[in-house]
């Protein structure tokens, strides 16, 4: 697949699911009545920031991994492996200290209180949450490739370097122009809306959104209360079909004149062919017409009606 569809993918997913999760953060953080807009905006915005930047770093590895044909690495082995991914969530990490360690002593000999105060402190705080990022980019461009089939036939090794095992369902191309271009349209569709939310969250409080939401809910519910009587009725009308095709074929069964069991190697012969055969045998055992004759009433003559 594509970067462009790669990153609709990523954007669409990883902004829904942070959406989702800031959402059940401000649900549980107890609000005072008393609290205003700049206070609310104040708590609130700095993991908005961090949660945009994740999906960010998210959407820019996943265009990343394909540039495994540059490095010279097997297309969709190492950088699309899972054992990849889990590796690095749990290396970033520990490089984010290193780093913040660092930091703090060329802050100290270069009397740089900037470096100590500020950015050390931020990436010990958010390593690893950049790392589960990376993470999540990886694992998004693999769930982007499962439908596809790649250039040449390119498997899919997400078990990677324990399997060899091809994960692609080969349903679509991953070189569909069009296959790119709606996925891309799709997901970054999902990410405004889902970001959407999230910013009426830092506009308004928790009271005055679930007055906002409350509409939204009850018209959800509407709609999902019509796709289930229109589920139901669609069933029912599926099973009437099935019974009036079983009352058909038994009426068929019934109009039909039962053969019986046949006998292993007997001949299986209808009864109008066995008519046929009866007079043939008894055309050869009457005194001998001309042959012409005798094929006239055979053409002529129609079989009985069963």
């Amino acid at each position: 697949m594509y970067r462009q569809g790669h990153l609709g993918v990523t954007l669409g997913i990883a902004s829904a699911g942070t959406a989702y999760l800031l959402h059940r953060r401000f649900d549980q953080q107890k609000q005072r009545k008393t609290e205003t807009f700049e206070k609310r905006l104040a708590n609130r915005s700095p993991v908005v920031l961090k949660g945009i930047a994740a999906v960010a770093t998210a959407g820019l590895v996943s265009g990343i991994v394909d540039y495994d044909l540059s490095l010279g690495l097997g297309h969709r082995t190492v950088t699309h492996s899972l054992a990849t991914a889990e590796g690095l969530r749990h290396s970033v990490p520990r490089i984010g200290k290193r780093v913040a360690d660092t930091l703090d002593t060329i802050s100290k000999q270069w009397n740089i209180p900037f470096l100590r105060e500020y950015v050390a402190p931020s990436i010990r705080e958010n390593a690893s949450l950049f790392g589960t990022a990376i993470t999540s980019g990886i694992g998004l461009h693999g769930l982007g490739d499962i439908p596809t089939h790649g250039v040449g036939g390119s498997a899919l090794q997400l078990l990677w370097p324990i399997s060899s095992h091809s994960f692609t369902l080969g349903l679509v191309s991953s070189v569909s122009p069009q296959l790119n271009l709606l996925l891309y349209q799709v997901g970054v569709a999902v990410a405004v809306v889902s970001w959407a939310t999230v910013l009426g969250r830092l506009i308004f409080s928790n009271d005055d959104w679930q007055k906002i939401r409350q509409p939204v809910t009850d018209i959800a519910g509407r709609v999902k209360g019509t796709f289930s009587i229109a589920k139901s009725e669609l069933t029912e009308i599926i099973e009437a079909l099935r019974a009036q095709k079983d009352v058909l074929m038994q009426r068929a069964g019934t109009n039909t004149r039962p053969r019986g069991n046949l006998g292993k190697g007997q001949a299986l012969i209808t009864d109008k062919s066995k008519w046929r055969h009866r007079k043939r045998q008894s055309l050869a055992n009457a005194p001998s017409p001309a042959n012409g004759r005798r094929d006239m009433i055979l053409n002529r003559e129609s079989p009985p009606h069963f």
